[in-house]
């Protein structure tokens, strides 16, 4: 069987089997890797987002600190349920159908901040800005 096949992920038996055979050895070291990798690369978001003095700078790390946060800790008992071969848990259905979920919300929200909120935000800054020029020091 070659790796690179993609055919049994159009079938049905390959979503809905409620047994689905192992992770192979290198895949599953490689997913715990890439979910503990979020988790850092989370903390060091948390680190920069406490660092800025920028609301809206500050606004968009902690989105980005919670997404990461959510995509490694759901990462890790995902690869934890397939590692354990937990029957209903494990099935590439509900892993797919939870990632996209939680990668559509995630993505819906940031995208909604970035171009509702933070233009609405930027704008008070240099209202602000403005406003402030004329008052004495």
């Amino acid at each position: 069987m070659n790796v690179f096949d993609i055919r049994p992920l159009l079938t049905a038996q390959f979503w809905f089997n409620t047994n689905p055979p192992p992770l192979l050895p290198f895949f599953e070291k490689a997913f715990f890797i890439v979910y503990i990798v979020m988790l850092v690369v989370a903390l060091v978001l948390g680190v920069l987002g406490g660092k800025t003095k920028d609301p809206i700078r500050r606004t968009l790390f902690e989105k980005l600190r919670r997404k990461e946060m959510t995509f490694g800790v759901m990462g890790l008992f995902l690869a934890f349920f397939s590692y354990e071969r937990t029957p209903v848990l494990s099935m590439h259905f509900f892993t797919g159908l939870l990632w996209v979920l939680i990668l559509g919300v995630w993505g819906g929200m940031i995208a909604w901040w970035r171009f509702r909120v933070a233009p609405k935000l930027q704008k008070q800054g240099t209202d602000r800005k403005e406003f402030e020029k004329y008052l004495p020091k």
